[in-house]
């Protein structure tokens, strides 16, 4: 028998991988929209909240449209 920790470890764990991949895959739309001179893009798809507190503490400017079910993100902020 599993014992709590275990359980929610592995309740977490893969929580925790689809994160990362969600964050890896935002930061190679960023760098690919940085590269064509943009400054904000809108991901297809709604953010979670841990990816969308991630870009906040980095400075990023997200907006979610539910509606639309997109997230835009801006990385143009005033100094």
């Amino acid at each position: 028998m599993l014992t709590a920790k275990e359980a929610l470890d592995k309740t977490y764990h893969p929580v925790i991988e689809f994160v990362s991949d969600e964050q890896k895959i935002v930061e190679k739309e960023i760098l690919a929209h940085i590269d064509v001179g943009m400054t904000g893009y809108f991901f297809d798809g709604i953010l979670s909240k841990r990816t969308r507190q991630w870009l906040n503490d980095l400075g990023y400017v997200v907006k979610l449209h539910y509606k639309e079910k997109k997230t835009f993100i801006s990385w143009l902020v005033s100094s």
